[in-house]
């Protein structure tokens, strides 16, 4: 199962940098793990067939107990590096935050040598800042990490950004931190945010660096598909940084509303900085994700197979909607012939269900018709089709769309009816007796 996440989430290769490949960097702890995952059913061949065979002790589960705490403690210890004479290797120093990824320090001193640009003398808060830069210019985001990254700031999770990608350009002309020091420059954060249309606002961060001298510079949002005051608040104002003060934030409301729609965006624009100039992310476009999903219709489980008797007289059928119920859906219904007919034994019918915004369940009700047959077992089915929503509904999906409905015979009509004619043919055979001269006015009111 965990293997099976783990391959599901890597991306496909694409033409944006994405090889579509994972590599276990750090083995440590996944050798461990894995050992213990063997030498589990190793243990129990051994308790349960050479120690005590198709028994387990009370000992013995008291071992295999200690053993959880015993892996666990293994695991922590290969990932602090306990094992090795080097406590602090640098394949395994984390630099946390850079670009919205975690890099290790060999990746990030491959990442500076690749730029060509000399950073000698830099504090590392400097550098961190420098190599945020370098990391921007990677892949565009998904939209699937841009939902990722709009679910954790909603519910307060660890800010990952999404990483651009027109710095791979910028790196050649990118300046080195000495010619940053001589003219500064300022930038947003990441050259692209991303926010669910019901997280009610996004907050975007505006770096300067060198972060030397008091410093302002003016911001503005302007629309792209979204539209100020109907999707997001237009803000616009002043950024004012003290003396060492390197990271400024503003916030943007969101508008949510009930309408199923394609993602919008709207772009946050930097101008006239007071010392410097601006740098190759002065803009950010920040995409709302439209959360009202219409979902698909189908049958559940549970209501494929459908069965009632002709004293029942209806049979209601339940047609439901999964995944999202924003927005208006439709479907046509009807009716199919098997073994019962239409007419017959049912009355024929179709027609066309509409799910309103909000409903997520709607009911067929077919008429069944009682022929008062002695014994029936007759079937047929509802089919659904032509479904009609949004270009972003995925229609039926996968779900179920035929009801199947059996009708049977009823169990006390046919009993009532066994039990009368085996009354008659006693009385008729014994003694002459017929419904219309039956002198026994019990025996006849309980024949009749």
């Amino acid at each position: 199962m965990i293997i099976a996440f783990c391959v599901s989430a890597i991306p496909p290769p694409d033409d944006a940098g994405e090889t579509g490949i994972r590599i276990i960097k750090d083995t440590g702890v996944y050798t461990i793990t894995a050992i213990f995952s063997v030498f589990a059913y190793i243990w129990l061949l051994i308790i349960l067939m050479f120690i005590t065979p198709n028994k387990v002790t009370l000992m013995e589960g008291l071992i295999t107990f200690l053993l959880f705490p015993v892996t666990v403690g293994l695991a922590y210890s290969a990932d602090k590096n306990w094992f090795k004479e080097e406590k602090v290797s640098p394949y395994n120093t984390h630099i946390i935050g850079v670009g919205g990824q975690n890099f290790r320090a060999f990746e990030a001193a491959e990442l500076l040598k690749g730029s060509g640009k000399d950073t000698s003398g830099a504090s590392a808060e400097e550098t961190a800042a420098f190599l945020t830069r370098l990391a921007m210019a990677q892949n565009k985001p998904s939209r699937a990490q841009q939902r990722i990254n709009a679910m954790r700031q909603l519910t307060g999770g660890r800010r990952v950004l999404p990483v651009p990608g027109k710095g791979k350009a910028y790196l050649k002309e990118m300046p080195s931190l000495k010619e940053l020091h001589e003219t500064p420059e300022v930038n947003f954060g990441s050259g692209e945010y991303s926010v669910l249309e019901s997280g009610g606002q996004i907050t975007v961060h505006v770096h300067r660096m060198p972060p030397t001298g008091d410093f302002t510079v003016k911001y503005a949002t302007e629309g792209v598909t979204a539209t100020a005051g109907q999707d997001f608040e237009a803000v616009s104002g002043v950024l004012e940084f003290k003396d060492g003060e390197e990271e400024k934030q503003i916030s943007i409301a969101i508008k949510d509303d009930d309408d199923v729609e394609d993602d919008e965006t709207f772009m946050v624009k930097l101008s006239d900085p007071s010392v410097g100039k601006l740098g190759p992310f002065s803009e950010t476009i920040v995409t709302i994700i439209d959360d009202d999903e219409p979902g698909e219709i189908g049958i559940k489980g549970k209501d494929i197979k459908l069965t009632c008797t002709e004293k029942d007289s209806h049979v209601k059928c339940i047609v439901s909607r999964f995944n999202g119920s924003s927005g208006p859906v439709k479907c046509k219904y009807a009716t199919v012939d098997g073994s019962a007919k239409g007419g017959v034994n049912f009355d024929s019918s179709s027609g066309e269900l509409t799910f309103e915004n909000g409903e997520i369940s709607k009911m067929v009700d077919i008429r069944i018709k009682n022929t008062s047959a002695y014994e029936i077992d007759a079937e047929f089915t509802v089919k659904l089709s032509d479904f009609e929503g949004p270009e972003k509904s995925k229609g039926f999906a996968d779900h179920a769309v035929e009801f199947s409905v059996k009708i049977v015979g009823d169990e006390e009509q046919k009993k009532l009816v066994e039990e009368a004619t085996k009354l008659m043919n006693m009385e008729v055979s014994t003694n002459g007796y017929t419904a219309h001269n039956c002198e026994n006015r019990t025996l006849y009111n309980k024949i009749c």
